[in-house]
């Protein structure tokens, strides 16, 4: 397929996944006086899923492997759109435990250059987790994933639940409280014989590990205008261009349509939620950077930088 022959010229990857054995699922099933294992029981809300919705012992095996930065085979593989989210879900859930509580909402694959890369023509989208931000400048391992790509993102805080209401970018930059440029550190985590579509990525909950936060800029110095009209520059340790874009790129023209298509499969926004809003240009291999990659955000006031070090 397309997509592995271009992520293949991107990254070498090999390695084998440990799995749990089905015996280990202790559910509201289990016998009286046996504990759960938090790793594995769902809550209520979760144990009905959709049909290849993934079961619990397949989420635990798959988030001990990512966790511990080793190969898995993929999550949602021949599944529908609607499992995975189910599948998702489940995922969610389980991080929850090591990466703390969900704080927004991601969304990838939103320029057309990067839905080309995976043989599609819509976003992904998942859940951000506390544990996942990084202050600017932080230091990193260069594997820090088991598939690790960097890529230039921009985030929103959203200053009121009104924002559900939005119809344009306009709309929704009125109820944006603040923007900050980011960068995503992303793992694809999988056997390079494993999958890598939509449906699983996101079931994968879009492949995010961690992003590095830069400096909020206050939503009233900003406008859709401009947002649209950022040149975005991820560079080397060497300041060599390795990556970037334009918001043109985005759907519709506009970094700020990634809201509205998030309102359109019908998330509801609240008040402090965090959304990324997606990527300029493409994934980029971790070590790419040499040792520290940096993106430049020429457009928004004072030319924001946002760097992490790769050790």
């Amino acid at each position: 397929m397309a997509w592995r022959r271009r992520l293949a010229a991107l990254a070498l990857f090999a390695g084998s996944a440990l799995g749990l054995a089905q015996g280990a699922w202790a559910g509201p099933d289990r016998a009286p006086g046996q504990v759960a294992d938090p790793r594995i029981y769902l809550p209520p809300a979760l144990q009905r899923g959709t049909p290849g919705c993934a079961n619990p012992v397949e989420i635990a095996a798959f988030a001990e492997n990512w966790l511990a930065r080793r190969p898995s085979r993929a999550l949602g593989a021949g599944s529908s759109l609607d499992a995975a989210h189910c599948t998702q879900r489940r995922l969610v859930n389980r991080l929850r435990l090591t990466l703390g509580e969900p704080i927004g909402h991601l969304v990838g694959l939103t320029n057309a250059k990067t839905q080309a890369l995976f043989e599609t023509d819509r976003p992904v989208r998942g859940v951000a987790l506390e544990g996942m931000l990084l202050d600017n400048g932080a230091t990193l391992p260069e594997r820090f994933g088991y598939w690790p790509f960097i890529e230039a993102d921009l985030l929103v805080i959203v200053g009121s639940d009104q924002i559900n209401d939005a119809r344009s970018p306009r709309d929704v930059l009125d109820h944006v409280a603040a923007v900050r440029p980011f960068i995503g550190l992303v793992d694809i985590g999988v056997r390079q014989s494993e999958p890598v579509n939509v449906v699983t990525l996101t079931a994968q909950n879009t492949g995010a590990r961690f992003g590095v936060l830069g400096a909020a800029i206050p939503a009233e110095q900003t406008t859709p205008r401009m947002l649209a009209a950022l040149e975005v520059t991820l560079a080397d340790a060497e300041g060599a261009r390795i990556s970037g874009g334009s918001g043109r790129d985005f759907i519709g023209g506009n970094p700020l349509n990634s809201v509205l298509w998030l309102l359109q499969e019908g998330v509801r926004l609240r008040r402090g939620d965090m959304v990324n809003l997606g990527s300029f240009g493409l994934l980029t291999p971790a070590a790419d950077a040499k040792g520290e990659a940096v993106a430049t955000f020429q457009g928004l006031p004072g030319a924001p930088q946002v760097r992490v070090r790769l050790r």
